[in-house]
């Protein structure tokens, strides 16, 4: 790849970032709403009052995993990508 498609790749992991902060908005709160119903199921099944607290932990803990995952993945994709521009830059600085 050139420098160009390089940089525009580049260019295009960063534009993706706005797309995770959207996704974990979703990420958030699609398990936090199947908490609130779950539990109030299981608090009116089990005549508890805790369920709900319970899943809305869970449901919380699990959307930091999604999200932490992600963002390594993305960060990973974009410092592999700044290495390969570096080298790029220095392969055609050395070339003229």
């Amino acid at each position: 790849m050139n420098l160009k498609e390089l940089e525009q790749k580049r260019d295009e992991i960063v534009t993706g970032f706005f797309w995770v902060a959207l996704s974990t908005i979703f990420i958030f709160g699609v398990p936090a709403l199947i908490a609130v119903y779950a539990g109030k199921a299981l608090n009116t099944a089990f005549d508890l009052d805790i369920m709900q607290y319970v899943l809305l932990f869970f449901a919380f803990i699990l959307s930091w995993g999604i999200v932490a995952r992600e963002y390594k993945k993305k960060t990973k994709l974009l410092r592999d990508l700044r290495a390969q521009i570096l080298k790029a830059r220095e392969d055609e600085g050395k070339n003229t």
